[in-house]
């Protein structure tokens, strides 16, 4: 089950902090005519919005594909996130517990 204390408010404001996030995605929906795949953080955090079932939730993100953070081939510099970082995140914001964290990572190899 998803943790009591993340409501609406708490969603709300993370929203604003990946406002520049929010924005690419939107213009890569522009581009390409049409909706983008749902994300495990975009599923996470619209099941706790509206309080949907937690054990669907888990399932969907279990069976998800899972991709890794790597290193950006050169000539470039940085790291190419992965799906998987969308998870940490969701658990260090307390979005997932500690035991669903846990269940999906086993399921995925991690």
């Amino acid at each position: 089950m998803l943790m009591a204390d993340c409501d609406v408010d708490s969603i709300h404001k993370q929203a604003e902090q990946h406002q520049a996030r929010n924005s690419r995605l939107l213009k890569e929906i522009e581009r390409r005519g049409g909706g983008l795949a749902q994300d495990p953080e975009e599923t996470t955090l619209h099941t706790t919005a509206y309080d949907a079932d937690g054990t669907q939730l888990l399932n969907l993100l279990e069976a998800f594909a899972h991709t890794f953070g790597e290193q950006a081939p050169y000539p470039y510099e940085g790291r190419i996130p992965g799906t998987w970082g969308q998870m940490l995140s969701c658990h260090a914001q307390k979005l997932l517990t500690v035991e669903e964290f846990s269940e999906i990572g086993h399921a995925v190899g991690r």
